[in-house]
């Protein structure tokens, strides 16, 4: 179920995708497995205290543990997806042996006989538990009670995920994710409050490079203990992770300027670059949070945004959670002041990784598209080439501190080319 109800329709609908494809997410996944292994422990007599390795403590501040289970959702292969795959079923409820008045329920379900796969990451040693937990799952979903939801549940051991690919030494690395479940990387403007009005937890739509500064350094500090430990200052101290933005048609996008305006109607587009003064009753450009620039034309774009219900287990209030979809695409870069470490930061970036929050419960989880080592960014195409002029425009691309000894500061003219008048950030 979405927790959704449709006026007029289903009283319970399906829980959909953002391309409106039924699925069953990852956090439902872990619930059912959860309880079922639990079970199996209790049968026979096993380590009960494998269920907090494997699943973690009920709250969402517990500690990272190699052994964490990670869930994917179970999606529909592609040539269920394009059948006739839905359909309605009625039901009320009985009181006293006979149908309740005005109880009357329409519920969404999935037909039977459908084909829904996806992957849970285990540490070796507890791949058999992890199976044997999945055969014992006899139904899914809402009214099971009421015979809906019948299963069954088999997997297959893959082999264990390789590392990165072997990349030379080198001073700059572009890597290309692919988000398989949705991604949250939690906007702090945004943190849910039992008192505030709006209760829900936004996203942001790019991966900050913390994030992937954050994953590599956890696999390295696991992986190469001593050798982390001789490195880790130069890395945490002059190693740039740069965010991570979505492509546009196959190539990378970069944050959209926030200096074009329009009036009302839409007809008038200019910049304040160029015409100085924004006009009176004008206001800032609709534009996408991400943009290309080929010449004289912009090409604009937002990353798609799917939502979720969810209840906070202290006071039970509902509150709305907001994710990247999944199949977006993103790429990022390395900068490696000591090129002999590019190595070594390759392997973090396993066939598949995960990142953000609720990684233990199904969302985060991306698959390596590529990694290769090269000279300089593809945001370069857009900075100047030849003659230097004498104002020279510059775009953060991501948020940036000027400090000297805790005082903030500006940029300093004397160490840049002298004949440069002035600096302008957009």
């Amino acid at each position: 179920s979405s927790g959704f109800s449709v006026p007029g329709g289903e009283d319970i609908s399906l829980r959909l995708d953002h391309t409106g494809i039924p699925f069953l997410p990852g956090a439902t996944l872990k619930g059912l497995l959860r309880e079922h292994i639990e079970n199996y422990l209790c049968w026979t007599g096993g380590d009960s205290r494998q269920i907090l390795k494997l699943f973690g403590e009920s709250s969402w501040t517990d500690g990272d543990d190699g052994r964490r289970l990670i869930f994917g959702d179970l999606k529909l292969t592609r040539t269920d997806a394009s059948e006739n795959i839905t359909d309605t079923r009625t039901f009320t409820a009985i009181e006293d042996g006979v149908v309740k008045e005005a109880s009357l329920r329409v519920a969404s379900c999935l037909v039977s006989g459908l084909r829904l796969h996806g992957i849970i990451l285990c540490d070796t040693q507890d791949e058999n538990l992890v199976m044997n937990g999945l055969s014992l799952i006899r139904n899914l979903g809402l009214l099971r009670n009421r015979g809906f939801g019948q299963v069954f549940l088999t997997g297959s051991v893959v082999s264990t995920l390789s590392t990165g690919p072997v990349i030379s030494p080198c001073n700059c690395i572009q890597y290309r994710l692919r988000l398989e479940t949705p991604l949250v990387i939690s906007d702090n403007r945004s943190l849910v409050s039992v008192d505030a009005a709006t209760n829900y937890t936004e996203t942001r739509k790019s991966i900050p490079g913390s994030t992937i500064r954050g994953m590599t350094i956890s696999y390295l500090a696991k992986k190469y203990p001593s050798w982390f430990e001789q490195n880790k200052r130069i890395i945490l101290q002059t190693c740039t992770f740069t965010p991570a933005f979505p492509l546009l048609n196959g190539t990378v996008t970069v944050p959209s300027p926030a200096g074009f305006y329009e009036d009302k109607a839409k007809t008038e587009f200019y910049s304040v670059l160029t015409a100085g003064v924004v006009k009176p009753g004008h206001k800032r450009a609709s534009m996408g949070a991400f943009c290309q620039v080929q010449g004289s034309e912009i090409t604009t774009m937002s990353p798609d945004i799917v939502s979720s219900l969810r209840i906070s287990r202290g006071n039970r209030q509902m509150f709305t959670n907001r994710a990247i979809a999944s199949g977006t695409e993103f790429e990022g870069y390395i900068y490696l002041s000591d090129s002999t470490l590019a190595p070594f930061v390759a392997e973090a970036f396993c066939d598949y990784v995960w990142l953000g929050a609720d990684r233990y419960a199904g969302n985060g989880l991306c698959s390596r598209m590529e990694l290769n080592a090269v000279e300089a960014p593809n945001w370069s195409r857009l900075s100047y080439k030849n003659e230097i002029p004498d104002i020279i425009y510059m775009m953060l691309l991501s948020p940036t501190t000027m400090l000297s000894n805790g005082e903030a500061i500006g940029l300093d003219e004397q160490h840049h080319i002298d004949d440069i008048r002035d600096f302008v950030f957009i």
